[in-house]
């Protein structure tokens, strides 16, 4: 079994894009993916940009216990 899976990207969900505030009306790479649609969840919890990637958080107790 791998030790991570790949979710879609809440942020931008799952395009890659999300909406320019300082250039508008110009799309921007989804800084939470690095523009691929997916991030990596690791058995721990703990999200990541792509697997050995930059974290970006955790999920809290209370999900780790409802999944």
């Amino acid at each position: 079994m791998k030790p991570y899976t790949r979710i879609k990207c809440s942020r931008c969900s799952g395009h890659g894009q999300v909406p320019s505030f300082h250039e508008y009306p110009y799309p921007d790479e989804c800084p939470d993916c690095g523009g691929a649609g997916t991030i990596v969840r690791y058995e721990s919890g703990t999200f990541a940009s792509w697997p050995g990637g930059p974290l970006l958080g955790r999920e809290t107790k209370a999900e780790r216990e409802k999944a």
